[in-house]
């Protein structure tokens, strides 16, 4: 008699817990944040069919961290300034008994000063400057030619100055924009990965560039007809980082976050909600963003970043009022995203989607609410991608996330939230 074949299974369980704490030191305000994180991981995969041989393994993730920031006004002016301090350590066990347990840690300290210059009683202009000091022991990769190659510690010292200011152009309209210098430190998965989907980059350096900004808000204090409340913000960005990082997307369902090089991205938002009468509310958001490699490679050059769709756009829209004393509220939403890549030369792709939710929540009392919520109504499994050339035809792909994982279909939520 066959047997069913084993698959391969990732289980994962947080604990998290953070605090805050709100004081008043003379003329200045203190906000003290502490957080903690355990997370515990098993992976099993006996037939490796993740592409990365048969493995029975447990991570371990500790990560904490606690900041202050101070908050000075003098005359129409302001100060802040702040301090971060995070450790994190993560642990690789196999239970095959093939190797030691293999452990990483990072610790991480920034300090960060910005003023909030006023120049008049319209203009407000902030210098920000913030410093990250890094130190990362990265465990060593467990696959491929430098398999457990020893990696040394390193530092990494990065400033990211910036300068911002925004208008108040009327009581109504606001413009506001900021140019400066970015910087993104990996994270703990894209340094450690979870050895299961995301392989560990242990050489992985911090992405950083210049980007620059501008936008506009407008939001009425009054109402405009049946339009009791309106809001509209709209921008302009773009960003020309070198080591990009980005996640590749290699043997089965793995991928690996690399230093791509240098990049370039830009794009507009725009963002809009309305409330009716008191009764109907509609938002919307929309993200158009074009990102480009930049490499003497013809094959990648002008390619896009993997994982990131050129359009996203999201609508929501609910009605809220009572009902036999109880606050119902309906609600109905769509979210639409274009094609996506899993690798640098854009062969791979992850098919454009369109998902309808829809769903409702009823106050029970004593601050208890119950709500039901229906994603992918439609139950979409199947999407069609258009065909490249004229004489070829389009091919079905299941609905994927932006990683290549096929999404479910028609799904059904029940949940509960009390409010004190």
């Amino acid at each position: 008699t066959a047997q069913p074949a084993a698959a391969a299974e990732l289980a994962t369980l947080d604990v998290i817990a953070d605090g805050r704490f709100d004081a008043s030191v003379g003329r200045a305000t203190a906000r003290q944040l502490g957080y903690l994180l355990v997370e515990q991981q098993a992976l099993r995969d006996p037939l490796g069919e993740l592409g990365l041989g048969t493995q029975d393994r447990r991570y371990l993730t500790l990560s904490g961290g606690a900041s202050t920031t101070w908050t000075f006004g003098f005359g129409a002016h302001r100060a802040i300034g702040g301090l971060e301090l995070r450790g994190d350590r993560f642990r690789d066990t196999d239970h095959d008994g093939m190797r030691a347990a293999l452990v990483g840690t990072r610790g991480t300290g920034a300090a960060s000063l910005a003023f909030d210059l006023a120049a008049g009683d319209r203009i407000v202009i902030t210098p920000a400057v913030r410093v990250d000091l890094s130190r990362t022991a990265p465990t060593p990769m467990t696959e491929g030619p430098d398999a457990f190659a020893m990696v040394l510690a390193r530092w990494d010292t990065v400033p990211s100055p910036r300068l911002a200011a925004r208008a108040l152009v009327t009581h109504e309209l606001a413009i506001k924009g900021s140019a400066g210098w970015y910087v993104r430190l990996p994270t703990l998965l894209e340094l450690f990965g979870n050895r299961g989907t995301i392989v560990g980059s242990p050489e992985l350096r911090a992405e950083r560039g210049p980007s620059a900004d501008v936008g506009v808000v407008w939001a009425p204090a009054r109402a405009i007809g049946l339009v009791d409340r309106i809001v509209i913000e709209s921008a302009v960005f773009a960003s020309r980082p070198r080591d990009t990082i980005a996640l590749i997307s290699s043997a089965g369902f793995a991928a690996r976050a690399e230093n791509v090089g240098g990049t370039q991205s830009y794009g507009a938002e725009l963002v809009a909600g309305a409330r009716f009468g008191k009764l109907v509310s509609v938002s919307g958001a929309y993200t158009r963003l074009v990102t480009e490699q930049r490499t003497p490679d013809p094959n990648l050059d002008g390619r896009a970043l993997t994982r990131t769709p050129g359009h996203l756009l999201h609508v929501h829209a609910d009605v809220t009022r009572r009902i036999a004393r109880r606050l119902v509220t309906l609600h109905a939403d769509a979210a639409v995203q274009s094609t996506s890549y899993l690798d640098r030369a854009n062969f791979q792709r992850v098919p454009g989607r369109v998902l309808v939710g829809s769903g409702a929540r009823v106050e029970v009392g004593g601050g208890l609410a119950v709500a039901v919520a229906v994603a992918n109504l439609r139950g979409t499994r199947i999407v069609d991608v258009p065909a490249e050339r004229a004489i070829d035809m389009p091919t079905a792909m299941a609905l994927s996330d932006v990683a290549g994982f096929p999404l479910p279909g028609r799904t059904f939520y029940l949940s509960l939230d009390w409010t004190y």
